[in-house]
C-alpha cells in the first residue's frame, strides 16, 4: 500500500445518505451518498489514488472525531455515491453507519473550520472590492451570511454593505458571491438593491444649532479624527493625500456633525484631483454621507493649491 497522508477537504461537506447494502460476494456492506461538494472533492482525492498500478493500492482511511474507523482499500473513482465493502459483521456495518450520519452537533471542530471557511470567503469577497466596482468610492459592512456550497460545490456567502456610488449617493445592496473552492470569482448575484434611507427613530427633528465658541475647537478635532479614520478604510484609489482647508464644525437639522475638508488627491500614483467634500457623522462618530462640493484636476500638480 501507498504510505499514508493526511488529506482533508477545505470546505463543508457532508455525507446526505449511508445505508446498508451488498457487496459482489452478497456480504453485507455500506452504501453511500454524498452532497454536491463531497462529489466534487471525493472524485479528485480517489480519482488521484486509484491508481492500478501501485502495488497493492492505495487506502481512504475513514476518520470520525480524529479516530480511524475504517481503511478501505481505493478500487475506483468515487463521485457522488460509493461502497464501502470489507469483511464486517451487521454489528460493524450499523456502526459504520451511523457514524457516517452523526449530526453536525456531534462535530464540534465543524464550528471551527465554519468559521475558518467564512474568513477566506471575506477575504476573497474584500480582493474583488479592491479589483472591481470603481463605482463604489466608500462602504460600509452591514452583515455577513454564513458560508454556503452551492450545487456546483463552490462556495458562496452573502453580502450586505452601505455603498456610496461615486462619493455622492447611497444604496443598501445585498449580493451573493461565489467562489471555486481554489478563490477564483463565480459570480455575484444581487439580492437586494436601494437606497439607502434612515430609520425614523434616527432622525431628530430638531431646529439647526450653533456649536459654542467653547466646545468649537473641541469638536472640530473630533470631526476631523473621524474623517481621517475614514480615510484610512475608504478611498484605496487615493495613493497620496494633501489637506488644503478644514471649514468649521456644524450641527445638521437632524443633529448630526458634519465639517468640510478640501484636499489634493494623488488617484492611483498618477493624476492629481483636487476635492473638496462636506462629511456627515452621528453625534456618537459612526459616518454617515461624504457630500462632494467641488472636484476638479489639479491645473499645477507641482505647485501648491490653496497656499499663498
Amino acid at each position: 500500500a501507498q504510505m499514508g497522508q493526511m488529506i482533508r477537504a477545505d470546505w463543508p461537506w457532508q455525507v446526505t445518505a449511508a445505508r446498508r447494502g451488498a457487496d459482489a460476494f452478497n456480504r453485507p456492506c455500506v452504501d453511500f451518498t454524498l452532497d454536491a461538494a463531497g462529489a466534487t472533492w471525493m472524485s479528485d482525492l480517489t480519482g488521484r489514488y486509484a491508481n492500478p498500478k501501485v502495488p497493492g493500492g492505495a487506502y481512504l482511511a475513514i476518520l470520525v472525531d480524529g479516530q480511524v474507523c475504517s481503511a478501505p482499500r481505493i478500487m475506483s473513482p468515487i463521485a457522488r455515491e460509493g461502497q464501502i465493502t470489507g469483511r464486517f459483521t451487521d454489528k460493524e456495518v450499523d456502526d459504520l453507519i451511523r457514524l457516517l450520519t452523526a449530526p453536525p452537533a456531534s462535530r464540534p471542530a465543524a464550528t471551527t473550520e465554519t468559521e475558518a471557511l467564512k474568513g477566506k470567503l471575506v477575504q476573497w469577497v474584500e480582493t474583488f472590492f479592491r479589483e472591481n466596482y470603481r463605482d463604489i468610492t466608500a462602504r460600509k459592512t452591514l452583515e455577513w451570511g454564513e458560508p454556503e456550497v452551492t450545487a456546483d460545490g463552490d462556495l458562496a456567502i452573502r453580502y450586505k454593505f452601505l455603498a456610496t456610488i461615486r462619493d455622492k449617493d447611497q444604496m443598501v445592496i445585498e449580493q451573493r458571491f461565489a467562489f471555486t473552492p481554489n478563490g477564483k470569482y463565480v459570480s455575484a448575484e444581487t439580492i437586494e438593491k436601494g437606497p439607502a434611507t434612515r430609520p425614523a427613530s434616527a432622525v431628530r427633528h430638531a431646529a439647526s444649532r450653533p456649536v459654542t465658541v467653547a466646545g468649537k475647537e473641541a469638536l472640530k478635532g473630533k470631526l476631523v479624527q473621524w474623517v481621517e479614520k475614514f480615510f484610512s478604510e475608504n478611498y484605496r484609489d487615493i495613493t497620496a493625500r494633501k489637506t488644503l482647508e478644514w471649514g468649521e464644525p456644524e450641527v445638521t437639522a437632524e443633529g448630526n456633525l458634519a465639517i468640510r475638508y478640501k484636499f489634493l488627491a494623488t488617484i492611483w500614483n498618477k493624476d492629481q484631483t483636487i476635492i473638496d467634500q462636506r462629511f456627515t457623522f452621528s453625534a456618537d462618530g459612526e459616518y454617515l454621507s461624504a457630500e462632494t462640493i467641488e472636484k476638479a484636476p489639479a491645473t499645477h500638480p507641482g505647485s501648491r493649491p490653496g497656499e499663498k
